[in-house]
């Protein structure tokens, strides 16, 4: 079974559910600087329980194509 993952915005908010890698947050504002643990992932893997949450390191969105 493959590797599943659900992304949460630091609200708790899921944003992302059950994607496999690599994995792809959408609705992001372009040219943004996100801080570490701005969203968190979670792995679920052979049908086990969901992993603890880990924050997702700091990143930037890059321009948008329009």
């Amino acid at each position: 079974m493959a590797r599943k993952f659900n992304v949460y915005k630091k609200t708790g908010e899921k944003v992302v559910t059950e994607a496999t890698s690599p994995v792809t947050i959408t609705g992001l504002t372009a040219e943004t600087e996100y801080a570490k643990g701005d969203f968190q992932v979670t792995a679920i893997e052979d049908g086990k329980a969901e992993s603890t949450k880990v924050d997702v390191p700091a990143f930037t969105t890059t321009a948008s194509a329009g």
